[in-house]
C-alpha cells in the first residue's frame, strides 16, 4: 500500500490558561487562630464562633470598634488562617456589612476585621465556623409523598422500622429496609428482617420479592457499603434477650440479595455512655480507612455518638476520646447519625434527635476532623432518620415517619421526574446521499428516542426507530431508489408523552452512475454531536466491516476551552495511549483524512512526542503538539492517501509518553480530481504574521494553499 502525501495544514492559535493550586491543609486539625485582637481595637461579634454561613446567600458580618476608626477592612479565611482573602478593603465603621458568601465550602472559616488605615489593629472570630452549600441544608418536600410504604396487612413487612439505607449505583436506586409482622416484640430474636426495593428515579419503588432477604437475627438501621465487588451490610441487633445488649452485626454479599452473616463487629463496653447498647452504624471508606459513627446508650445517658476506625471493615478500634457528639446546643438529645457526605474537605452528617416534646426530627452537622462537630443553626431541616443520596445531579434526602412508618422524600434542586412535555427536534442534517442510501442526523432538546418516517410521498409508508436515549441522533437508511426524491419526518417521544413531529424534509438520491459520497467524522473519546451542519459520531471499538479504535489505554476530558476552531468541543476529549483506528471504506480509492489534536495536559515541549502512520507509511515524525501549537489549542492536519484493500489504517506510536487524538474525519475524494504527489515540503521563518512554505510536485501544475482557523480556511494559488 502507498500514500500520496498531498497537503498538511498547521493551525496555530493563542490561549491563556490559569491554574489554581489549593492550599495543602491537613485532613484532621483542631488548630485555630481564634480570639486574636490587638490593643482592644476591634471585636468580631458575628461570626463569633461555630456559626453556619450558606453559599450564595447574604449573611451579616458584625463587629464593635472604637469610634475613632473611620473605616475597616474585612477579610476571611477558609483554612483557619493560613491564607486570607479580601471581602472589602474599605467600608464605614458602622458595625455591619452584608456579604454574599462565595462558593468555598469549609469548616475552618474565620473573619478578620482590621483598621483600613492601620492593619496592625484587628480582631478575628473566636472559633472557626462553617461555610456550607445551600443544597446541603435547604430541601423541598416532594409533593407526592410518601415514596415507600409498609406492605399490605398480613405481609412480612406490614410494618417498617426506622432508617432505610438508600443507595444510588450505576443509574439505579436501591433501598434496603427493615420490616416486621404483627406486634413489636423485642424478645423475638428474628422479628425484624431486611428487604430490598429498586427504583429507576428514586421516586417509584418496586420490591424485589414478597419475602425478606433473610430471616436471621434482628436486622434494623441497616447501612450498606461497597468495597471492590463486595457489599457490606452493617445492622443494629436490638433483640432484648441478648446477653450483650444491642450491638452491631455485619453481613456480606456480592449481589445485594444473598447475604452471609460475618459476625458481631461492635458491642457495648465499659461502664459509661455506651455500656448498655450500641447501634445505628453509619460506615464509609476514605483513603482505604473504614470509618464508623455509631450510637451509644448507657451510664444514664441516651444516644451519644462514637467514632471508630478499621483497616478492613471487620476489626474496629474506638476513638480514645469518645463520644464525639453529645447533646450539641443543649437540645439534640438522644442523637443517632443516619448518613454522611464529604464536600471540599468538610464532612456533613445527617442524624435524628429528640426534642423536648419527645418528637424525633432530623438535622445536619459539620466537621473537618470527625471529632469536633458544629450543628446547623437552622436545625431541624427534616424528619426522623434522614439519609442523603447524591445522584450526581442533585441531593435526595429520605426520612422515616415514625407515626405512619412510611419513607418520605425531599430534594435540594428541582426533582427530575419523567418528561411529559415532549422534545423539540432541530439541526436536521442530510449527508452521504448516494444512489441507494442516505444518512440523517438531528438533535432533540432533551434525551429521547426517535422515529423516522420516510417515503416517496408525504404519506411516507416506511418507518425506522432510533432508540438511543440521547440528544444527538443518527440513522442510516438503505434500500432506496436511485435518482428519486424522498420525504421524511422525525418523531421524538418518551413513553409517557404524545409524539412530537418535525416538519417535512426532502432529499434526492444520486443516480446509479454518480460517484460514491462518503464522509465519516469521529469525536474520539467523546459523545455523538451535531454542530455546524455536521454529525460527529461517538467513539467505538473496531469491529469487522465497521470503523473504530484498537489498543488504546484510556480517555481524558478537560473542562477548559480549546481555542482555534469552531469545532472546539472535539478537542476537549481525547483517546490516549499507543493505538490505532481502522475504517472499513465502501470502495477503494483516494481519501482525505483530517486528524485533530490538542495538548490539554502538558504545558512544556518534549513531554509528549509520537509518530503518525497512515496506511503503514510514516506521515508525521516526532509530533510534539505543545511545541507546534501550545496548550489548549486546536491542531488539524489534513492528508490525502490511497486505500487499496478496503480498510484505512491510522496508527499512533509513542516516542515520549503516550500519543493521543481528539478527532478524525475521513472523506472520499471524487475520482475526477487529479492526484498530484507533493514532496519536499518545508516550513520556514515562522513569525506571528508570516510563514514561508515551499514544496515540489511530480508534474507541472498550479497549487492551491488552504490556511486559516480550521474549518474556515482561506485559499490562495501558487
Amino acid at each position: 500500500m502507498r500514500k500520496n502525501h498531498l497537503l498538511k495544514f498547521w493551525l496555530i492559535t493563542v490561549c491563556f490558561t490559569v491554574f489554581l493550586f489549593p492550599s495543602n491543609t491537613p485532613a484532621f486539625s483542631v488548630k485555630s487562630v481564634q480570639n486574636q485582637s490587638v490593643a482592644d481595637s476591634i471585636y468580631v461579634t458575628f461570626p463569633r464562633c461555630y456559626e453556619w454561613f450558606v453559599i450564595n446567600q447574604l449573611h451579616d458580618i458584625t463587629w464593635e470598634a472604637p469610634s475613632d476608626i473611620a473605616a475597616v477592612k474585612l477579610e476571611y479565611t477558609v483554612d483557619n488562617g493560613t491564607t486570607w482573602e479580601e471581602i472589602t478593603s474599605h467600608t464605614p465603621n458602622d458595625g455591619l456589612y452584608s456579604w454574599l458568601v462565595p462558593d468555598q465550602t469549609s469548616a475552618r472559616f474565620l473573619v478578620r476585621i482590621s483598621n483600613a488605615e492601620d492593619s496592625t489593629k484587628y480582631g478575628i472570630s473566636k472559633s472557626p465556623s462553617i461555610i456550607a452549600p445551600d443544597a446541603l441544608v435547604n430541601f423541598t418536600e416532594y409533593d407526592r409523598n410518601p415514596v415507600f410504604e409498609p406492605d399490605s396487612a398480613g405481609s412480612w413487612d406490614e410494618n417498617l422500622r426506622e432508617r432505610g439505607w438508600f443507595m444510588y449505583e450505576n443509574g439505579e436506586y436501591f433501598l434496603w429496609y427493615s420490616g416486621w409482622q404483627g406486634e413489636y416484640d423485642k424478645l423475638d430474636s428474628n422479628l425484624v428482617s431486611p428487604g430490598l426495593a429498586l427504583s429507576s428515579d428514586g421516586v417509584t419503588w418496586t420490591r424485589v420479592a414478597d419475602s425478606a432477604l433473610f430471616v436471621e437475627g434482628w436486622v434494623e438501621d441497616v447501612c450498606v457499603v461497597k468495597k471492590d465487588t463486595v457489599y457490606y451490610m452493617y445492622t443494629e441487633d436490638e433483640f432484648d434477650g441478648s446477653d450483650i445488649g444491642a450491638h452491631i452485626d455485619l453481613y456480606m454479599s456480592v449481589n445485594k440479595i444473598d447475604w452471609t452473616h460475618a459476625g458481631t463487629v461492635l458491642s457495648p463496653q465499659g461502664a459509661g455512655w455506651e455500656c448498655d447498647d450500641v447501634g445505628t452504624p453509619t460506615v464509609w471508606i476514605e483513603d482505604d480507612i473504614w470509618y464508623m459513627l455509631y450510637e451509644g446508650i448507657g451510664g444514664g445517658t441516651k444516644g451519644q455518638i462514637g467514632l471508630a476506625t478499621s483497616p478492613d471493615g471487620i476489626n474496629w478500634t474506638r476513638y480514645a476520646n469518645n463520644p464525639v457528639l453529645a447533646n450539641p446546643l443543649g437540645e439534640h438529645r438522644h442523637i443517632a447519625i443516619d448518613s454522611r457526605i464529604k464536600v471540599a474537605g468538610t464532612t456533613f452528617i445527617y442524624g435524628h434527635y429528640q426534642l423536648e416534646d419527645w418528637r424525633y426530627v432530623g438535622g445536619v452537622f459539620a466537621s473537618d476532623d470527625l471529632v469536633n462537630w458544629i450543628a446547623y443553626a437552622g436545625n431541624p431541616i427534616t424528619a426522623n432518620s434522614p439519609v442523603l443520596v447524591d445522584n450526581g445531579d442533585q441531593y435526595l434526602l429520605y426520612s422515616w415517619d415514625e407515626n405512619t412508618g412510611v419513607y418520605n422524600l425531599s430534594y435540594s434542586t428541582p426533582l427530575q421526574l419523567p418528561d411529559t412535555t415532549g422534545s423539540e427536534i432541530y439541526d436536521v442534517i442530510v449527508q452521504n446521499v448516494n444512489a441507494t442510501s442516505v444518512e440523517i442526523a438531528w438533535k432533540t432538546r432533551e434525551t429521547a428516542p426517535s422515529i423516522i418516517d420516510y417515503g416517496l410521498t408525504t404519506a411516507y409508508g416506511s418507518s425506522d426507530n432510533e432508540n438511543t436515549n440521547t440528544t444527538s441522533h443518527f440513522k442510516l437508511l438503505t434500500g432506496l431508489e436511485p435518482n428519486s426524491t424522498y420525504h421524511f419526518r422525525l418523531r421524538s417521544a418518551n413513553s409517557l408523552e404524545p409524539e412530537i413531529c418535525s416538519v417535512d424534509y426532502t432529499f434526492t438520491t444520486a443516480r446509479s452512475t454518480d460517484p460514491l459520497v462518503y464522509i465519516r467524522r469521529v469525536n474520539a473519546a467523546g459523545p455523538a454531536y451535531v454542530k455546524n451542519d455536521q454529525y460527529w459520531h461517538a467513539d467505538q471499538p473496531f469491529a469487522d466491516g465497521e470503523w473504530g479504535f484498537e489498543e488504546s489505554k484510556d480517555i481524558y476530558t478537560t473542562p477548559d476551552s480549546v481555542l482555534g476552531s469552531s469545532h472546539g468541543f472535539i478537542y476537549r476529549s481525547e483517546r490516549w495511549g499507543q493505538q490505532a483506528y481502522r475504517f472499513t471504506v465502501p470502495v477503494d480509492g483516494r481519501y482525505r483524512v483530517t486528524l485533530h489534536f490538542a495538548e490539554i495536559w502538558y504545558n512544556a515541549n518534549r513531554k509528549r512526542v509520537f509518530d503518525v502512520w497512515l496506511e503503514n507509511i510514516l506521515a508525521v515524525n516526532d509530533l510534539d503538539i505543545y511545541k507546534t501549537i501550545g496548550h489548549d489549542r486546536a491542531l488539524a492536519m489534513v492528508f490525502e492517501l490511497q486505500v487499496e484493500d478496503g480498510e484505512m489504517n491510522i496508527d499512533l506510536t509513542n516516542n515520549i509518553e503516550d500519543p493521543k487524538i481528539a478527532g478524525i474525519e475521513v472523506e472520499k475524494i471524487p475520482e475526477s480530481q487529479i492526484a498530484v504527489d507533493l514532496h519536499s515540503i518545508e516550513v520556514e521563518d515562522v513569525t506571528p504574521k508570516r510563514i514561508n512554505l515551499s514544496w515540489e510536485t511530480d508534474i507541472l501544475t498550479t497549487s492551491q494553499i488552504s490556511y486559516g482557523l480550521y474549518p474556515h480556511l482561506n485559499k490562495m494559488s501558487a
